[in-house]
């Protein structure tokens, strides 16, 4: 990260805390870090779309796209994808939030409602040699999503802890823009000869504000050799704090599922409907979470279930991201049928701001379990939160 954009980044951050140190308005721009990650839609865990079925809640964005089962190069148009929207963010409720309230993981209310998320999802198989389409569509929210923190620090110390640096960088920024101004002996020069030109200065104006200009970065990147270790330092901070959520969780789904033949539209009918929960703990660089799935068959067979499971992963580990959960699955009106499990092992990497690609491996339900073996890309697009970040 080069030095001018380090310091455009903490004097955006700056301007949000409560001591408002003398900053250059003019070098000051809205920046964004990378608050969002890929969605973890319903809908997707539905069908399947996801890598996981007991997925770790995360900071919404406002429109998020998953796309599954990858193949032949990238150069087919996937079959297997996902959708979601968060009318929150997209309507705008955000825009007045303030950062105390965007931060906070204590209030219901505000996390049910800067969480809520609608998605569908569309899966294409057969039934009976007939191609048919599953579509899916799901409403979920997170009552209780963790407060931002990394490490001991939340946001709001974060953040004053670089307004703590940036008091002492703005200090010396300004004093030794100053010195060098008032030293510079092209710009004493320049100066003499506006006062005592007569008629039009406009061109002496322009060359004597770009050199001001000139010299106020030179002086700037002097500051920032000095501090250069701290800029470091929190740069990294503030970055593990904005992309983490830590403490207790909770995340609440239910959705519908139609089976649609790809040749007859009209003959498409709903085939099951679900609810779920999601809770558990998530640490600075760990998770640990269990969820109960309830899932009722409305087609033919009229049978209802009960999913049960726990996941683990680890978050510390840089863009990598490596989790495993379990399932077993209970039939409630059958003495007929066997219960099931599921195990799956799943590796993420965040390719870059709001794109990862995720690959999942394991035992799925099934008699003698099915295989498996899954590649999917999750993109995220949004716009900025409150404090800039």
């Amino acid at each position: 990260m080069t030095p001018i954009l380090v310091t455009i980044i903490l004097l955006s951050l700056a301007g949000y805390v409560w001591a408002e140190p003398e900053v250059l308005e003019e070098d000051i721009e809205q920046v964004t870090l990378d608050l969002m990650v890929p969605p973890t839609c319903p809908a997707a865990i539905m069908l399947g779309i996801s890598p996981s079925q007991i997925v770790r809640p995360s900071n919404i964005a406002d429109f998020g796209v998953y796309i599954s089962d990858v193949s032949e190069g990238f150069t087919t148009v996937p079959s297997d994808f996902a959708v979601q929207v968060a009318p929150f963010w997209v309507g705008g409720f955000g825009r007045n939030m303030t950062l105390a309230e965007f931060a906070s993981g204590s209030d219901v209310i505000q996390n049910s409602l800067q969480s809520l998320s609608i998605s569908i999802a569309s899966r294409g198989t057969e039934v009976d040699t007939i191609a048919v389409r599953r579509l899916a569509v799901s409403l979920g929210f997170t009552p209780a999503r963790g407060a931002f923190g990394e490490r001991g620090y939340t946001l709001e110390e974060a953040l004053a802890e670089v307004n703590s640096i940036m008091d002492r960088v703005n200090g010396e920024w300004a004093e030794l823009s100053e010195q060098t101004i008032a030293s510079d002996s092209i710009l004493l020069s320049w100066e003499a000869q506006r006062d005592a030109a007569e008629g039009d200065t406009l061109g002496l104006l322009a060359k004597i504000a770009e050199r001001e200009e000139m010299l106020s970065q030179v002086a700037l990147q002097q500051v920032e050799s000095r501090y250069a270790a701290d800029l470091e330092r929190l740069e990294s901070i503030i970055e593990s704090v904005a992309n983490n959520r830590t403490g207790f969780k909770l995340d609440l789904a239910a959705g519908c599922i139609f089976e649609i033949p790809e040749l007859s539209f009209d003959d498409g009918q709903l085939t099951q409907l679900s609810a779920w929960g999601t809770f558990g703990y998530e640490w600075s660089q760990s998770f640990l979470l269990a969820g109960a799935w309830y899932r009722h068959d409305a087609g033919e067979t009229d049978l209802s279930s009960i999913d049960v499971g726990a996941s683990v992963g680890l978050t510390g580990l840089g863009p990598l991201e490596v989790s495993g959960e379990f399932l077993g699955r209970f039939f409630t009106e059958s003495d007929d049928l066997e219960d099931q499990w599921r195990t799956v092992v799943g590796v993420s990497y965040r390719v870059w701001k709001g794109t990862s690609v995720a690959a999942s491996f394991g035992r799925g339900f099934g008699d003698e379990g099915s295989l498996i073996s899954a590649l999917s890309i999750g993109l995220a697009l949004g716009s900025d939160r409150p404090g800039g970040i």
